[in-house]
């Protein structure tokens, strides 16, 4: 059984992970000319990656007879990404990337039950190899990283 304050911390990370900028992209259908085809689909096997990780860890909750908890609806700010191009997208994406990685880490140091360390470095790799994948996609792009 996974002690209660690792269980929040699970919880909130599927919740937030479930939410991010990355899984909410999948379904804003970013545009690009025929040049960026190749960029937007691995972009889609990115996000599909990622919503599968997510997900395992849900399934570790739901294996410890633990409910995943409330997901909640994506920050209506990312309304204002739907329809964007790629090229303007990618780095917007790695920056957005790159600070869940930070968060995730932060959260790894804090969880406090043995079993539940293994289960969120997965999602963290998961996330470092999306981060690294992005940049390269965001400099293939011609665009400049944000910040």
């Amino acid at each position: 059984m996974i002690n209660p304050q690792s269980v929040a911390l699970v919880q909130e990370i599927v919740r937030r992970e479930s939410l991010s900028m990355l899984s909410y992209v999948g379904d804003a259908f970013p545009w690009t000319t025929a040049r960026g085809v190749p960029a937007l689909a691995r972009l889609q096997q990115l996000v599909h990656a990622h919503r599968e990780a997510v997900a395992d860890l849900g399934r570790f909750l739901t294996r410890n007879r633990t409910p995943v908890g409330y997901i909640g609806s994506y920050p209506t700010n990312f309304t204002t990404i739907n329809y964007l191009s790629l090229d303007y997208m990618l780095p917007r994406l790695a920056t957005d990337e790159r600070r869940g990685v930070a968060v995730l880490e932060r959260d790894l140091a804090a969880v406090t039950d043995p079993d539940v360390p293994a289960q969120v470095k997965k999602l963290l790799q998961v996330k470092r190899d999306h981060l690294q994948a992005l940049e390269l996609l965001a400099a293939e792009n011609g665009k400049p990283l944000a910040g």
